[in-house]
């Protein structure tokens, strides 16, 4: 398709990637490629499932000028993909949001800063006085990293809401959810157990714990302790009812507390097992060792800044 473009229009550049060099995750060695070739004031990084509406670039860069920013990314519209798995990409969202402290990103007094694979738009000076592509090329969380690299390197950062502008599809099944956090799910934590193992106990305790402790206060006739534990319970559903309003997310799968995080942090435990019984992970055919990637690791996961 792109060379067919590039045929038709002396403006694109199709550049492909034969084969991978060894140390380099594929996606970042094909955004390390096409940065090569270029020449545009302003670079968009972006991954090949996502969606724009026709106006979404125009108002990008208005935005971005406006703003006077040198990095802008989107929180986009996730397509529903039924009941469970919206709920879990519900609850996903809604972690991700309150613990990355997006409120922080634009302050250029605080290190905060976020970035999404669907959406990274840069000015190429800034990137040019960053320690580049090259820098992050083992990072399983690349998008992140990317931000923060940006942020950390003096750029000016903003995040926005991309609701009815830019959408993608996580994964359409259970199964594929579960697959598809096997590579992610324990890079966020660098791959170390010190900080995988607690982050689950904490997620179990206040997403879990409170329902079966109503259970338990019910099952021995202490309905005062009970009614507690259900209102405790049903306070994420109502934050994520919120958010799902907020981001357009189906509000039914939003309102349904427990199934999300149980779902979620099956997933992490079952990533967290297979790297370690495996000793790495495998990507698009390519094996990265454990030891190789928790040294690469470029992630700032610091709750202070």
């Amino acid at each position: 398709i792109l060379d067919r473009l590039a045929a038709r229009d002396p403006r694109i550049v199709a550049v492909h990637v034969r084969e991978l060099p060894p140390g380099w995750l594929g996606k970042l060695h094909a955004m390390h490629r096409g940065l090569e070739v270029a020449t545009g004031e302003l670079i968009l990084f972006s991954d090949a499932d996502v969606r724009f509406e026709p106006d979404l670039l125009g108002r990008a860069v208005r935005t971005l000028e406006d703003e006077g920013l040198d990095f802008l990314t989107l929180v986009p519209d996730v397509r529903p993909s039924g009941f469970a798995v919206d709920a879990a990409l519900t609850t996903m969202l809604r972690l991700l949001l309150t613990s990355g402290r997006l409120w922080r990103v634009r302050d250029p007094r605080s290190k905060v800063a976020v970035g999404a694979g669907l959406f990274n738009l840069v000015r190429k000076d800034a990137l040019t006085r960053s320690p580049g592509i090259e820098w992050l090329k083992l990072e399983v969380a690349d998008d992140v990293a990317f931000g923060q690299m940006m942020k950390a390197s003096g750029a000016r950062c903003g995040v926005f809401l991309g609701r009815d502008q830019v959408s993608l599809a996580f994964y359409d099944s259970v199964p594929a959810f579960v697959r598809g956090l096997e590579k992610n799910s324990y890079a966020v934590t660098g791959f170390r157990p010190a900080i995988a193992l607690p982050a689950q106990l904490v997620i179990a305790y206040l997403e879990l714990f409170p329902a079966l402790a109503a259970l338990a206060f019910a099952a021995t006739g202490r309905e005062a302790a009970a009614l507690v534990g259900v209102a405790v319970t049903l306070t994420p559903a109502v934050g994520q009812a919120i958010l799902a309003r907020w981001v357009g997310r189906p509000l039914a799968s939003a309102l349904v507390p427990l199934v999300g995080p149980a779902l979620m942090l099956f997933a992490s435990a079952r990533s967290i097992a297979l790297v370690h019984a495996r000793g790495g992970i495998t990507w698009r055919g390519t094996f990265y060792d454990l030891a190789t990637l928790r040294r690469e690791t470029r992630l700032n996961r610091s709750f202070f800044d």
